[in-house]
């Protein structure tokens, strides 16, 4: 048990350490909890991420090692691990694994203060707990005991993160961010993906190297792999990238229960409106080393390339310029955005193209005379770091300069300039060149942001400049309904507020009640006039969603609980019933996950001042223990094939279908052992699916190719999917066309 002064000591760390990593940090301790010298920065041994793609959100699994070693710990003492982390921003939390020898413990998610009063009791006694609580907004901490001087531990979390939508690409960040708290860097993090009939072609596009390959893993089955190096854990934000095939600006996906559901939905306005008008952007470069911190030139070069990728479609035109003592430009005219003529420019121009120089003055003056040699069409859009128009004087001057080249093109600004030199004129104080920059955007109508390394990625800020590029519509509304009843608990992942980019999604999820088709009408004022546009969505074009779409749900509706200034004890407990009955983790419930065969007395949960009438907990009471070879340690009764609900979508089929399995009364449901495999129409087993994630989650989700377990195609005909128990066998049809 740490006394009261080592509390004291770790809150302050802790807080140390988020002040300095306000925007994604890792911290890693181990100590023992029973004295103050013995205590030391833990290693991350092995990390693997596991992707899948599920709509507006992506779903990970990080399985992580931890160990003492490099700390003069003696394999006798007896170790505590404080794992401290941040995921990204709106993440949901729905598990967590612990491993006790070579069994896996499935957390429960029980009321915070019973969690704490067990996991401390359980510290005292020297038994296998671990804890995953969350601490506020984006900030988590994981707490395993024990571990021994020279042994290893390994835990499983696993969440739900807003996936980034363009025109082209869903994609969603590796969190690297959580490795950087190793000890001894991690050589590599192991990326196992998914791909599904509506998202593909996976991709990690700053690192070249990080292919995908095939591969069958024992756990996750047939999927895609590819390796993170070490030398990139840390470096700005990495991002997964999937292409998807949504053509009418429009992704729908639901989970029925008779007339009432959950709706999941993602809307491009530029092509759901049909306002998807061509762009045109000339991006400047202007940077010196000396003012670089986390954000070189080059690293945004290499940012940018892969944004136009996400961004840019064939419609659009671009060309670059860099300063240099003459500046360089990609092209003497406007480049035509195919993925051919992007290859053939970043190949031309190598890896990095950006030169230690700044030549602002020479630089705008090049771009602004291009755009006006092409036409007066298209925007500029300078990424710089350089500081030698801070003063007053020497700003206006220039913008006096540039004024004699009216008219001058729309130009947005990321100002990367990290030396936090400060210039006090007009009683304001102004960062580096951000006094011109603010005229220069003004006058133009473009828009200024300033890059901050602790709070921004060099990602998220780009995509700002491409997401303003393609113009707004103003005093904007969104509604959605049934033809035939009406959506309510609507959330969006991002309030788009009273306008809205064109080329900014919209990505909402909501409860609807009544019958189908969906419909979703938006209106708005674009180039002075108002504008309406209402589309019905009839279920032959609406994705079948598994349970997921319930959590993600439940999420958004405890977040916004939690964002609310008036907290009293009846808002804290609606909390916590939401949180329990949807197992998503909030700030007042936390993972508990107990060694097999424990138990202890608790207060009732969520009702930490009642004192009495306590309420025990098993082990195996909601935290499902798995023997040696992964199959639930007992069995229960209790689940008949009506508790089986399935989705199979398409079917008919011809290259590949969705499986989705789910169970009704999943507490009851959860140590039962389970087969589910293929048979052709004689009964002949074809293939079989590993079944763990139904033990785990309740719901499975699989995609079938049409191939045997050898990987051989089947012909076409009738086929049946088996869910079977020691219970009940459940046969459901598919047709291979």
């Amino acid at each position: 048990m740490k006394t009261f002064y080592q509390k004291i000591v770790l809150s302050l760390a802790f807080i140390f350490v988020f002040v300095l990593h306000a925007s994604a940090w890792s911290w890693l301790n181990v100590q023992n909890p029973r004295t103050w010298d013995k205590w030391g920065q833990g290693t991350i041994e092995d990390a693997l991420l596991t992707v899948q793609p599920k709509g507006i959100y992506m779903e990970c699994e990080l399985y992580l090692t931890f160990s003492g070693r490099d700390n003069n710990f003696l394999p006798s003492d007896t170790l505590e691990i404080s794992y401290y982390f941040s995921l990204p921003s709106k993440s949901i939390v729905h598990d967590s694994w612990l491993w006790v020898g070579d069994s896996i413990v499935h957390a429960r998610l029980i009321d915070r203060w019973s969690a704490w009063q067990i996991y401390e009791s359980i510290v005292k006694r020297r038994r296998d707990p671990s804890l995953l609580y969350k601490q506020w907004g984006d900030y988590y901490s994981l707490q395993i005991y024990p571990m021994m001087g020279n042994e290893q531990r390994k835990a499983k979390i696993t969440f739900l993160v807003p996936a980034s939508w363009t025109a082209r690409s869903v994609s969603c960040p590796i969190p690297t961010d959580m490795l950087q708290a190793s000890k001894i860097p991690l050589e590599k993090l192991r990326v196992l993906v998914k791909e599904s009939p509506e998202f593909q072609n996976p991709s990690v596009p700053v690192i070249p190297e990080a292919s995908f390959k095939r591969t069958q893993d024992p756990d996750f089955g047939p999927c895609l792999e590819t390796f993170i190096p070490g030398n990139y854990i840390g470096f700005s934000q990495i991002y997964l990238s999937f292409s998807h095939f949504v053509t009418n600006g429009l992704y729908l996906s639901t989970l029925n229960n008779g007339a009432e559901g959950i709706y999941q939905m993602a809307i491009l306005p530029s092509k759901f409106f049909q306002l998807d008008q061509p762009k045109k952007l000339l991006f400047l470069f202007d940077f010196e080393k000396k003012n670089e911190y986390q954000a070189g030139g080059n690293q945004v070069y290499a940012e940018l390339k892969n944004l136009m990728a996400n961004y840019l479609d064939e419609n659009d035109y671009f060309n670059i310029i860099f300063s240099g003592p003459q500046p360089m430009m990609a092209s003497n005219s406007w480049v035509k955005a195919t993925p051919e003529n992007m290859r053939q420019v970043f190949s031309m121009l190598g890896s990095t193209p950006v030169q230690n120089f700044s030549g602002l003055q020479e630089l705008l003056t090049s771009g602004i005379k291009f755009i006006q040699k092409t036409g007066n069409k298209g925007s500029m859009v300078l990424l710089a770091n350089t500081d030698h128009y801070a003063t007053n004087d020497s700003a206006n001057l220039l913008m006096d300069y540039l004024k004699t080249f009216e008219p001058l093109p729309v130009t947005h600004i990321v100002d990367f300039d990290n030396s936090y030199t400060w210039y006090y004129f007009g009683g304001k104080y102004f960062r580096g060149n951000e006094y011109f920059y603010t005229l220069l955007t003004r006058h133009t109508k473009g828009n200024y942001y300033q890059y901050n390394y602790w709070d921004n990625n060099i990602a998220d800020m780009l995509t700002k400049v491409f997401e303003i590029s393609g113009g707004k519509i103003s005093s904007f509304d969104l509604h959605t309904s049934m033809k035939e009843g009406f959506c309510y608990g609507r959330f969006n992942i991002e309030d788009p507020g009273q306008a809205i980019y064109l080329d900014k999604p919209i990505l909402q999820v909501g409860k609807y009640y009544g019958n189908l088709p969906f419909v979703a009408e938006l209106a708005g004022i674009y180039n002075g006039q108002p504008l309406m546009v209402r589309k019905e969505i009839p279920a032959s074009q609406i994705i079948p969603s598994d349970t997921l779409l319930a959590k993600m749900w439940a999420g958004n509706h405890i977040a916004s609980l939690e964002n609310t200034w008036n907290y009293d004890n009846e808002m804290i407990s609606q909390i916590v019933e939401s949180s329990l009955s949807n197992r998503v983790l909030s700030v007042y419930t936390a993972f508990l996950a107990l060694e097999p065969g424990m138990e202890y007395s608790i207060e009732d949960p969520g009702n930490p001042a009642s004192g009495s009438n306590g309420a025990k907990i098993f082990a195996e009471d909601g935290v499902y223990s798995l023997d040696r070879n992964g199959q639930p340690s007992s069995q229960t009764t209790g689940i008949n094939e009506n508790s089986i609900q399935t989705t199979i979508f398409p079917n008919p089929f011809h290259n590949r279908t969705r499986i989705t399995i789910s169970i009704n009364n999943f507490r009851v449901a959860g140590n039962i052992k389970f087969t589910i495999a293929i048979y052709d129409i004689t009964g002949r087993k074809v293939t079989e699916f590993d079944p763990h994630e139904l033990f785990f989650n309740g719901t499975m989700s699989v995609e079938w190719d049409g191939t045997d377990a050898s990987g051989r195609q089947l012909k076409e005909g009738i086929y049946y999917l088996q869910i079977s128990s020691t219970l009940f066998k459940k046969n459901v049809r598919l047709i291979k066309l």
